[in-house]
C-alpha cells in the first residue's frame, strides 16, 4: 500500500529515493492512496511528495537550462569562427593576398622596416580599406 510507505520519516525518504531510482509510478502507488487517507502522516506524506516533486522539477529545469545555454554558446562561437574564416577567404582582402603583399614589401631579406611597410601600403591601398 502506498500510504504505508510514508508511515515514518525513514520510510518516506526510502520511498522518494525509490521513486527517483527505480521509477515507481507516482500516481497509483503513492499519490492516490495519500489523497484517500486523512491523517497527520498522510498530510506529511503529501507535503513530502509535493516538495520532492518541486525539488526534482527545479533540478531538472536548471539542468535543461544549462544544456541549452551551453549548446547556444558553442553554436554562436562556431558561427563566429565560420564568419571570420569566410571574411578572410572570400572578402576583398584574403589572407593569401595579404601574405603576398607583405612578401612584396620586403626588400632586405626577411626584415620588414617601417619605410617598406609604408611604401607597400601606398602601392596597395586596398589592404587598408575597411
Amino acid at each position: 500500500n502506498g500510504v504505508e510507505l510514508f508511515d515514518c520519516v525513514v520510510g518516506s525518504m526510502l520511498t522518494l529515493t525509490l521513486v527517483m531510482v527505480r521509477g515507481i509510478p507516482w500516481g497509483p502507488m503513492i499519490v492516490w492512496p495519500l489523497l484517500r487517507k486523512h491523517s497527520f502522516n498522510a498530510t506529511v506524506g503529501r507535503m513530502l511528495v509535493i516538495l520532492v516533486f518541486l525539488y526534482m522539477f527545479m533540478c531538472l529545469l536548471r539542468l535543461i537550462h544549462a544544456i541549452f545555454v551551453t549548446t547556444f554558446i558553442e553554436s554562436a562561437k562556431l558561427d563566429q569562427s565560420r564568419r571570420a574564416a569566410e571574411v578572410l577567404t572570400k572578402g576583398d582582402v584574403s589572407l593569401r593576398k595579404l601574405r603576398d603583399c607583405f612578401f612584396e614589401f620586403l626588400h632586405e631579406g626577411d626584415l620588414l622596416t617601417l619605410q617598406d611597410l609604408q611604401e607597400g601600403l601606398e602601392r596597395h591601398p586596398e589592404i587598408c580599406r575597411k
